[in-house]
């Protein structure tokens, strides 16, 4: 939530805040592999972020909706068994200190 400088400049006051989602349904030596990971939001900016909620908006909802569950059809069920429900819930978050202070809200000094 710090802010990562894409072009690798000391000088330079532009900086991204990547957001990435881990699937902890898989084994513990592929989960964190590059080809796992979900790059969810991408928030760029020359300044520091002022109010966070409105690039995570979108994100919450897609994981709301997820936490109620979506059909989906498996093709190897036989015939009459072929919708499923997936479910997914936000287990934790992991962020640096100043990032905890942005995430929620609140003043860190």
């Amino acid at each position: 939530m710090d802010g990562v400088n894409p072009f690798g400049l000391c000088r330079s006051s532009w900086s991204t805040w990547p957001i990435c989602l881990v699937n902890y349904n898989l084994p513990p030596w592929l989960a964190i592999k590059k080809g796992h990971l979900l790059l969810s939001l991408i928030v760029p900016g020359k300044y520091k972020v002022k109010n966070m909620d409105i690039y995570l908006a979108p994100l919450v909802e897609e994981l709301q909706t997820l936490w109620h569950g979506i059909e989906v059809k498996d093709l190897s069920k036989p015939r009459g068994r072929k919708v499923a429900i997936v479910q997914g819930i936000l287990m934790w978050t992991m962020h640096d200190w100043p990032g905890y202070g942005e995430c929620s809200g609140m003043l860190v000094c």
